[in-house]
């Protein structure tokens, strides 16, 4: 986990400096073009919010399911300890 974690830290870091690069060495980079990249950055970032969010949410419907599911077989299994 902490080496993937380290992997994607080091390349987040690569493509910020790439671009970093690019902005600062290309005078055909203009404010608009800034603007757009960030757009397109903070667009990324959104999708990746909502996508999370929509798996949270199964998660946390199967977990709910599942907790029902368990409930049920230990009254169950209480119940079938009582009867003889």
């Amino acid at each position: 986990l902490m080496l993937t974690f380290a992997v994607a830290l080091l390349m987040g870091t690569a493509v910020y400096f790439r671009i970093w690069a690019r902005q600062s060495d290309d005078p055909s980079f203009t404010a608009d073009d800034r603007e757009e990249l960030r757009r397109q950055f903070e667009h990324a970032n959104l999708e990746a919010m909502d996508e999370s969010a929509e798996w949270r949410m199964k998660y946390d419907t199967e977990l709910a399911k599942n907790r029902d599911l368990q409930d049920e077989l230990l009254k169950v299994g209480s119940i079938a300890c009582i009867l003889p």
